[in-house]
Formats: C-alpha cells, sequence, structure tokens
C-alpha cells in the first residue's frame, strides 16, 4: 500500500512501500523506497552521504543534498538544487525553481537535465550524463544488493557491540563478568558469521 508520514524521516531509517510514499518533513540519511509507486518529499533530503530515495515511478523535493543514490524510472522533479549527490532517472531532471542549481555529484536522464545553473567556479567535479544507459532492472538489482547490505550493517550493530563488550570481560572474574559473558555467548557466535 502507500505510506504518508508527517514529519521527518531520520538517519539510519528505512521507509519501504509497494504504492506511494509522501513525507511531510525532512529526510536525513535514510533509505525510502517505493517499489511500484512515487516518492514525494514536502521538504529536503539530505543524505549524509549515505541516504538513498529510489522510486518505480517518479521522485519530488524541495532540494537534494549529499545523497548516495536518488534513483527513479520517471522524472525526477526538484525546486532548489541538487547538491553533490548521485541521481538517476529514466525519463528527465528537473530542478527549475530558484536557484535551479545542480552542483558536484553525478546525475544521469535518459531524455533530458533541465536547470538553471550548472557546475561551480569553484572546480567542484559535476558529471551530468543525459542519453540511454544500462537498463533499469540492473540498477534495481544493484538497489537490492545495496538495500541488503544496508540490512546486514544495521543487523551486525549488537553484535558489533557484543563483541566490543566481551573483549572488556576477558580477564575478570567476578561473577557479574561471567554472567554476562554467558550472555553474549549466543551474539558471538552469530559474529563469526558475519
Amino acid at each position: 500500500g502507500h505510506c504518508v508520514v508527517k514529519g521527518n524521516v531520520g538517519d539510519g531509517f528505512v521507509v519501504e512501500a509497494k504504492g506511494d510514499v509522501t513525507i511531510h518533513g525532512d529526510v536525513e540519511g535514510a533509505l525510502v523506497v517505493s517499489q511500484t509507486g512515487s516518492v514525494t518529499v514536502t521538504q529536503g533530503i539530505r543524505g549524509h552521504i549515505r541516504g538513498e530515495i529510489r522510486a518505480a515511478k517518479s521522485v519530488r523535493a524541495r532540494f537534494i543534498e549529499n545523497c548516495r543514490m536518488v534513483e527513479c524510472g520517471e522524472d525526477l522533479e526538484v525546486e532548489e538544487h541538487i547538491l553533490h549527490s548521485r541521481v538517476v532517472s529514466r525519463r528527465r531532471v528537473l530542478v527549475r525553481g530558484k536557484p535551479g542549481l545542480i552542483c558536484g555529484g553525478e546525475v544521469k536522464a535518459v531524455i533530458s537535465v533541465d536547470c538553471r545553473e550548472l557546475g561551480s567556479t569553484s572546480y567542484t567535479r559535476t558529471s551530468v550524463l543525459v542519453g540511454d544507459f544500462p537498463s533499469l532492472p540492473h540498477y534495481q538489482r544493484i538497489a537490492v544488493l545495496k538495500k541488503q547490505i544496508y540490512d546486514l550493517e544495521v543487523e551486525s550493530g549488537p553484535v558489533k557491540k557484543a563483541v566490543e563488550e566481551a573483549r572488556t570481560l576477558v580477564g575478570r572474574k567476578d561473577a557479574l563478568a561471567l554472567q554476562r559473558a554467558e550472555a553474549l555467548a549466543p551474539l558471538l557466535e552469530q559474529a563469526k558469521l558475519l
């Protein structure tokens, strides 16, 4: 179904829906996926280098900054700017408001890229490719693999903490340390599998 978030989506969160995803706020360092619909963010997308937005249809936002990937099967529409982000659209990339800037990162579109200003006088590397590029199923497979990697990183968090705690308990012989070490044993076994 569809997903509506009445606020911000914080760092490290995952929002995934079969239909449209509408976020009435900002997205910060999160993974947002619409499997068959569009993603609309009423404020901006701040990727913090790891944020990803993926939609089968369109993506709309006020601005996009520092995203690992914003990818859509139709138009990508941004009001203000795209900064230091990787953007892929199977149709058009449109940045029509003010300042209408694309600067830094990589922008790919099959049909067109439309903006007021492209690049920067500060020599920030900005790459733009317009035309056909590898098929969307290829990108979808990459998206699935990246999501699996992200999920594994999230799952491994408690295990990593347990390993660190176990290291601090090594050599201690008090009853509390021994009891805690026994409790951590299953997580340590799981760590060996990672």
